[in-house]
């Protein structure tokens, strides 16, 4: 083949190699979007559904249960509270609608009434459990700090002490039974309370503690003495924290003669922390 064989085949190749180039670079997937290309209207996209369907209803309990402490979290303003609950209520109405003995659904339910202070609606849906599950702890514990927010303190009492016989080794329940007790005027049977969830000191000092929230500071005292009898560690920070707060400099004149000790509360009840909150488990 001579010289100008060899410059056509070349030049051949050439064309050849710029075309499979071409190919490449125009393919669609490569090329950059254009400016002027037509985007869809968003108003046409339909929106994927928040919760699937057909959800069985231990999922929907627990949507249930996420969108009621959201509700109720420090952050969340009133009106997207109000939407939270709406939506908690309908999973929970769902989840009793798939299954009607669904505990759980009602506890939910139950609970989200209770914090939404709609107490005789709560106390209807707890009976309405109880009914299922009448061996059920929980349920008369809450239903007894329900009563015991109507101040109904008789089926308090009876539910409260329900809960604590079905788990008596849980001391929340204990506790809440003592206060309870404590509020009604029983304070031997608060006492025992108090002393089979913690001890005899420091179940004289919890009804000290419980007599002292209720204004009752004569009792509070009595009991206090006698803790501090059983178990004399206790005295020292209540002291320093009561005496700090309530000593005043010495009068350098005499002082005008004493009235009876029993109308001078003592300094170390005065500031003794609340007993715990019913609703709230000890740490």
């Amino acid at each position: 083949m001579d010289g100008r064989g060899y410059l056509r085949l070349s030049v051949c190749l050439l064309i050849a190699a710029a075309g499979c180039q071409h190919q490449v670079m125009t393919l669609p997937d490569a090329a950059p979007l254009s400016s002027s290309a037509v985007l869809p209207d968003p108003s046409q996209i339909k929106k994927a559904p928040a919760k699937p369907k057909n959800l069985p209803p231990s999922v929907l309990v627990s949507y249930g249960n996420f969108e009621a402490g959201e509700a109720f979290a420090a952050r969340t303003g009133p009106e997207r509270r109000q939407q939270l609950c709406e939506s908690a209520r309908a999973d929970y109405e769902k989840a009793l609608a798939i299954d009607p003995k669904c505990v759980p659904a009602y506890q939910g339910l139950a609970r989200l009434y209770t914090a939404m202070r709609d107490l005789p609606l709560a106390i209807e849906t707890y009976q309405k459990a109880l009914k299922l599950a009448p061996t059920h702890a929980a349920l008369w514990y809450e239903l007894g700090l329900c009563y015991n927010s109507q101040k109904d303190l008789g089926p308090a009492l009876e539910c409260l002490d329900r809960a604590a016989r079905i788990e008596p080794a849980n001391r929340s329940y204990i506790n809440a039974l003592g206060v309870v007790l404590a509020e009604a005027g029983r304070y031997e049977d608060s006492l025992k309370c108090f002393i089979h969830s913690s001890g005899e000191a420091l179940g004289y000092y919890r009804l000290a503690q419980t007599l002292n929230h209720l204004h009752k500071p004569e009792l509070s005292r009595r009991y206090l003495e006698v803790a501090l009898q059983k178990d004399p560690s206790l005295a020292p920070p209540i002291q320093q924290v009561s005496y700090q707060s309530t000593a005043s400099p010495r009068p350098k004149t005499p002082p005008p003669p004493a009235t009876p000790a029993a109308h001078h509360p003592s300094p170390p009840h005065l500031l003794l922390p609340p007993p715990p909150p019913l609703g709230e488990p000890e740490a």
